[in-house]
């Protein structure tokens, strides 16, 4: 299922590729634990997904919409490269920035 999400991501299709991810997301969390490396790497991935899927939203004027998914790309990143990381500074940022 995580390929099938990585494919899915590649040619555009970002609801199902996030919908694949949170399944694949919750299976890692209840077999392998939160803090497993795989685990992070889903968590990452997701939270670059969202990252995308934030970019898109502002694109099309829908801010509010974009700020949530900043917030939880950092939030799915924070965990794995930590909160100085550029990545999730900058999906912090945005996130305040469009909410304000």
């Amino acid at each position: 299922m995580y390929r099938n999400a990585t494919v899915m991501q590649e040619q555009g299709k970002l609801p199902e590729a996030r919908a694949l991810y949170e399944a694949v997301l919750e299976a890692q969390e209840v077999q392998l634990g939160p803090d497993h490396p795989s685990t992070l790497t889903t968590k990452s991935n997701l939270g670059i997904l969202f990252q995308t899927m934030a970019q898109a939203a502002e694109q099309n004027g829908e801010h509010a919409e974009a700020a949530d998914l900043y917030r939880m790309a950092a939030d799915m990143q924070e965990p794995m490269f930590g909160k100085d990381d550029k990545y999730v500074v900058h999906c912090r940022a945005k996130a305040r920035e469009l909410s304000a």
